[in-house]
C-alpha cells in the first residue's frame, strides 16, 4: 500500500515519452530474457497471446471505466 501512494505521487512528474521509455526497456528485458532462458521460445503461440490479451484487456477494461 505504501508503495502504491508513493507510485501516485511520483507519476504525475512523467511525461508521455517517460512511459514510452519504459515500454522499450520492457521490451528489451523480455527480448534478454529470451535469449538467456532459450526454452521460453518453444511454448506454443496461444501462451504469448495469453500474456498479452490478459493485461491488455484489464488495462482496456479499467481505462474505459
Amino acid at each position: 500500500m505504501i508503495l502504491a501512494k508513493w507510485y501516485d505521487a511520483k507519476k504525475d512528474k512523467l511525461q508521455w515519452y517517460d512511459i514510452s521509455l519504459l515500454k522499450i526497456s520492457m521490451v528489451a528485458f523480455g527480448l534478454l530474457l529470451a535469449k538467456l532462458y532459450a526454452p521460453i521460445l518453444t511454448l506454443d503461440t496461444i501462451w504469448y497471446a495469453v500474456v498479452f490479451l490478459v493485461p491488455s484487456i484489464y488495462l482496456m477494461v479499467k481505462t474505459l471505466r
